[in-house]
Parts: structure tokens; sequence; C-alpha cells
């Protein structure tokens, strides 16, 4: 076995330092293994951890790890483009086929076989498992380290990484950043455990590495590029850490290339130590399938209520939802719909029939919906239109209109339909506080089933305001406080769309952190207009119509907010908010997959990185997603398909069930697969054509029938695919 390939740590600990030209996989296969990357911390467990190229990182509290480092040669061989990617262990769903073919390359490895023709192909194997399942965009990856890797160094660590090709001084680099070098260099030290100087020269070491073996530039060009003064200085340096000249790297083998992490040979019984350890694995995994789905999963998260806000922005919309009844596709007995009429409906000059707006708010009583205005001013006049609402306060009108139609209720229906709720939301950036306060005074009055919201958008442009407001807002009792995203000055998904997903998730964090901070996260927040932001590899496509990528983002508004706001029709000429149906009253995949989220929410989840169990009464419920798709944000991919595999824990559930599995991808579910979007365009569409489009837009369901006691369930997921599997108990 080739001994610059796989080795087993068996010290506590292993001093800092940086992976070049390739990537290292690490497997704890006793206890536990601290692996610090740039500045984050992780305690790894019996799982396999990927360090990419260029990353810095050392060890600590190690007992006995399995390491693998496969140089860029490996990838290039077999017609992979290393250098483009960066490489995480997430991603892999064949973890039991790279397991299986690690165990049996160490178990050669503590034999000291020779690396034969059969090792190559394993090698070769992981690699294609790899650059398969693991890769995502360096772009993408460069925009994570940033704000999961760097930490209290990212502005130091990211100014040296965009500037790697300047010449960087301790003195330049502390100028530039206002710092002292002291202060600098000690930072280095002690945070990073690497100092200043051996952090560039090895990062440019390691860039360098990159020119090398992917163009045929000279050295002394190389050199120039990265900020040398000279190509005997670079040269110099090289091999000062890598022990050879650059030229001479260029033309090493693979099979001689290694890391900087100086690992110690097994002597005396740890050999032996090792191999029973190996062998216990092998035994379990010739037994185990490590990525079987358990669908019987007992570990479920407690919900908690989490409302959906639909925004009505015109008299079409209130139309469709109240008189035509697209309400009704959104409610089930537990769902928390909150239907917000902008106040650009009340403001307009058009008119509405009294028996339309009669039957309008007859339905909000009789279905118990939720129903939200804003309140934009208190001194406004009192005076009543036959139109809706033109320079009234809305308070007055509302509670009018709804007793109008009370009244008209027999004391049975009245009894038997008062759950409906009205919300009155105030905006901090149209009336002070003490005004708000005295608006609340006066609507303890009013006679509908109110709740309060509070709109504190424009205080996240000031925190020190936002500051001295919190104790205030906290003694008002909100039921609600609003985040507009459409308004925030830096909103969480930037407006050019040029952000990543996992970056704006991460964004999400930022905002929680400033609340957080702020001492109001015990407050029920709601997030309004979630960005339908366009695909970063694929501008024609956007958010609404990838069904991974909108359970991801609905999950994770989910984990940081109480709720969350949405179209019902595009209308990004104000803001590209997600919406359930395109400008041409096409239903988006959002609008599929909406019903399902408000359905599931509700119920305890079992939750992991690419699917989630959710229990339900009568039938065993499992969502699945494609995660390639998270990453890459296109919809043309090469991907092949993945497998999975759903089993029970407990054996004796083990007998023959009926499935149902409904898929949406690119076929099933997904408007652009039925009519293009420039025909969508091109085109005015009535509304019975649309409705009958619609009964075509729908996931694609396959019903059979499956002896779990014979083997498991395996699902095939294809890119961009989501599956949701019902498998009714027993």
């Amino acid at each position: 076995m080739a001994k610059s390939c796989l080795h087993i740590l068996t010290n506590n600990e292993y001093a800092t330092t940086r992976c070049q030209d390739g990537i290292v996989l690490f497997w704890p296969i006793d206890g536990e293994i601290e692996l610090q990357k740039f500045r984050k911390s992780k305690i790894i467990e019996d799982d396999i951890y990927i360090i990419n190229h260029l990353d810095v990182f050392s060890i600590k509290n190690n007992k006995k790890t399995i390491m693998l480092y496969l140089s860029s040669d490996w990838f290039a061989e077999l017609g992979f483009t290393f250098f483009n990617y960066h490489y995480t262990a997430k991603l892999i769903k064949s973890s039991y086929n790279l397991k299986c073919l690690l165990l049996k390359l160490t178990y050669r490895y503590l034999d000291n076989q020779p690396l034969n023709d059969a090792d190559i192909r394993k090698l070769q194997d992981i690699i294609k498992i790899i650059a398969k399942e693991a890769s995502m965009d360096k772009k993408i990856a460069q925009n994570q380290y940033r704000y999961a890797y760097y930490g209290d160094l990212r502005d130091e660590l990211e100014y040296i990484y965009q500037n790697v090709n300047q010449r960087l001084t301790l003195k330049s680099v502390a100028d530039k950043l206002f710092v002292s070098k002291s202060n600098l260099s000690s930072q280095f030290h002690l945070l990073m455990g690497m100092g200043f100087k051996k952090y560039i020269d090895t990062l440019k070491i390691g860039k360098s590495i990159e020119i090398l073996l992917t163009t045929d530039s000279t050295i002394s060009n190389i050199s120039e590029h990265l900020g040398f003064s000279s190509s005997s200085t670079y040269s110099k340096m090289f091999k000062s850490y890598m022990d050879i000249t650059p030229n001479e790297y260029r033309n090493l083998s693979k099979f001689n290339k290694c890391i900087m992490l100086n690992p110690e040979p097994l002597v005396g019984g740890m050999a032996q130590e090792v191999k029973e350890v190996i062998l216990n694995y092998i035994d379990h995994y010739k037994n185990h399938l490590t990525d079987v789905i358990h669908i019987d999963e007992d570990k479920f998260e407690i919900p908690k209520l989490f409302q959906t806000v639909v925004q009505i922005n015109t008299y079409t919309e209130m139309k469709l939802v109240f008189l035509e009844g697209i309400f009704k596709t959104l409610l089930n007995k537990n769902s928390q719909v909150v239907f917000f009429i902008m106040p650009s409906i009340l403001k307009s000059k058009n008119t509405m029939s009294e028996e339309e707006k009669f039957t309008i708010i007859k339905t909000i009583i009789e279905s118990d919906l939720k129903i939200a205005f804003n309140i934009n001013d208190i001194e406004t006049t009192y005076y009543v239109e036959e139109a809706f609402i033109n320079d009234i306060e809305t308070t007055y009108y509302v509670e009018e209109a709804f007793m109008n139609v009370i009244r008209q209720l027999s004391p049975n229906e009245i009894n038997h339909h008062n759950n409906y709720e009205v919300h009155f939301v105030f905006d901090l950036s149209l009336m002070e506080i003490r005004t708000i306060y005295r608006m609340i005074l006066k609507l303890h009055n009013i006679m509908l089933n109110v709740k309060l919201g509070l709109n504190i958008t424009c205080l996240f442009d000031k925190p020190s305001v936002f500051k001295s407001l919190v104790s205030q807002i906290k003694r008002l009792k909100f039921n609600s406080l609003i985040i507009d995203n459409a308004n925030l000055s830096s909103p969480y998904l930037m407006g050019e769309s040029d952000e990543l997903l996992l970056k704006n998730i991460l964004h999400f964090k930022n905002l929680k952190k400033v609340i957080n901070e702020l001492d109001i996260e015990q407050e029920k927040l709601i997030f309004l207009n979630v960005e339908n932001h366009k695909l970063l590899n694929n501008k024609e496509r956007d958010l609404s119509n990838s069904a991974p990528l909108i359970y991801k983002t609905l999950s994770a508004l989910y984990h940081n907010f109480d709720g969350f706001g949405l179209n019902i029709f595009d209308n990004h000429q104000t803001f590209n908010a997600m919406h359930l149906y395109d400008k041409n009253g096409f239903k988006t995949t959002l609008g599929l997959i909406l019903e399902k989220f408000i359905e599931y929410v509700s119920k305890p989840k079992y939750e992991n990185s690419y699917y989630s169990i959710f229990d339900i009464e009568n039938y065993h419920c499992l969502v699945i997603y494609d995660w390639r798709v998270i990453e890459s944000e296109t919809i043309m991919s090469n991907f092949e398909d993945s497998q999975v595999y759903i089993n029970f824990k407990n054996n004796v559930l083990n007998d023959k069930y009926l499935i149902v599995i409904e898929t949406l991808d690119e076929n099933s579910g997904n408007i652009n697969h039925l009519i293009s979007k420039e025909l969508r365009d091109k085109y005015e569409w009535n509304p019975s054509l649309l409705s009958k489009i619609d009964n075509y837009l729908k996931p694609a369901i396959e019903i059979k029938e499956h002896n779990f006691s014979n083997n498991s369930l395996n699902i095939n997921v294809t890119f961009n695919a989501l599956y949701i599997i019902k498998i009714g108990k027993k």
C-alpha cells in the first residue's frame, strides 16, 4: 500500500498545517476526533470528514483515525476537474460504499501489502464517489468559508485570500486592516496555531501548485503572478516547505505526494489493535447498510406554531382567494394561515360591490379565517365612503364592515363561527411607539377577535434606536413582530440575486444574531417577502420551480422564524418575492409544495441533512430531496441518480406494506415541463384554461407494495427531485 496515501493516526494531537494539492479524508474508528478547520472546531465521531486543498487544520483528542490523502492527480486521471470544486462529506449519500472501500484498503495497509491493481481500482472508486457526490462549486464554498469557518479572523483571512497574488507582509496587511502588527501576529499564533508568514507562504504555494499542474506557465510567470520578487525567491521558498523544486513537483508521481502532517508509523502492538478494530467494522458492515433511512424513527421534534402569511396585493387576488376559494387549498385542521390585505388595496379608488364585500367577510367569518390589515396613521379622518377605504381609519372601517355581516347571522351561527381573527399591524416607520400605544387603547373597544402585530423592519437599520425600544415593545405584548425583507436596506437575499442559497441561509443566522443580541428571540417573529432569486448557474430559472430548493428554504424559515410571507402572484416589479402563481396565472412548484408544507409543519418531525420524517397518525411519512441542486443552483446537470434505502429499525415491523410515492422533479409538478416560459409570456390565458392546466400540474404518483422482510425499499434520487413517501401503519 502506498504509504503516501493512507495512514492510521494514533497520536493525541497534530500541529496546524495546510492541505496542499488534494483532499484528506478523516474517519475516526475509535472514539472521536476534534478537528479545527481555520477557526471552526468540529467533533467527529464514526463519520467521514473532508479537508480541502488550501484548508488550514489541526487535530486534537484523537485515538485512532483512518486518514486518506488523495492528490489532485487521481481526479485529473479520471477526467474530473479537481481545482474548480470543494468537497464536503455532508453531500455523500454512498457513505456505506465509501466506508467499505476504506476498510478494505486499511486492512491491506495494516498487513504491509504493496499497492496492487485492485487497490488502485478501489482508490479510483473512492474518487468517483467524491467527485460525483461530494463536489460543490468553489465560489459557493468560498462564500461559505467566509461565514462558517473564518470566524473572528474573517476580515483578515478574506483579505489575504482575495489578495494572494500581491506581496503580502505583516505590515502591509496590518496597515490595510487598521490593526497593529503585533496584534495581527499574535492572533495568527494564538487563534490559528500557525504564524502569519507560514500562513501566507503555504497559501501561495498551494495557489502555485494549481497553476503548475493545470497550465504550462513558466516558473518565472508563476512567481510574478503570485507577487514574488523573483523566480529564485519563489523556488527557494517552495523547496523549503516541499523539499523539492517547483519543476520537480510538476513531474512528481501521485504515489510520491504526501501531506505535511508527519503521521507516525504504527509500532508494537498498535498495528494489531487497529486491525482488530478494522475487523469489527468489516463484520459490522457486512450485515448492515449504514445509509438506510429508518422510517420508524421515534426521536421527533415537537412542532411549534408556524404562520404562513399570504399577501394579497390586488382586488383580483382578493376575489380569487375569498370568492373563488383559493384559500381552501391552503387550509387544514391545524393550519396557521394569515391573509394580509396590503395597503394598496385599501387606498385604491377601485370599487367593490356591497354584495362582494358582504360575501368576502361572511366567508372569512364562516371559514374561521385569519385576516390582517396595516394601520398606517391614527390621525386620519373617520369619513367612510361606499368604496372600500379612502383616507379613513382602517380599524373603524373594518369593524363596521364585519359587524354589518355579523348582525345578519343567527345567534347559533355566531357561536359556531367565532374563531376568525382580525390582525391589525402597526408600522414603526410611520408611527411612534407612544402613538401606537394610544391606538391600542382604542382597539380595546372593538367588538372583533383582534390580534396585534408590529412591523419592526425600519429599526434594523438603527440598532441603537431598536435597543432602546425593546422594553416598550415587550410591554405592549404584540402577538407578532414583523420583518419585511423587501424593506430591509440589506435583504438577506440581495436584489441582484447573485447570492447563494447556502449563504442566504447563513444570512438568516446573521439576522437572528441581531435579534438575539436585542433579546427579542422569544417574541413571535414573522419574516415577509422571501426573495424568489434566480438560480446562480441558470438565470432562466428561479427558486419557485425547484422543489428541493423550496423545501430547504421553507425548512430554514421554520428554524429561524415563527412564520413567513409570500405573494399569490409574481409581483416582481415591486419586489421579487416567492409566489404561488406566476404573472400569467400558472401555478408554480411552490404552489404545490406549500399545501404539503402547511399540512406537515404542524406534525412532530425528525430532520436529517437530506430528508425529514413526519409523525402522522395513519402512515409513516418521509420527505427525501436531492441535496446536489442545493449546492450547484442549476437545473442542467450530469449527476447520476443516487441510491437511498428505506427500512424499519424495529425488525418486528418488517412486513408487506402498501406504499404511495409522490415525485416532484423537472417533469412532474413543474410548469416548465408543460409549457415554456416563452409561450406563457407570449399569450393571455383565460381562467378556464388555466384551471384545466392546473389539473395536469401534479406530482407523479406511484402506488406499490413492498416486503421489507426481504430487503430495503430502494429509491433512485434524481437531480432536482423531491419525494413524498407514505407507508401505511399497521
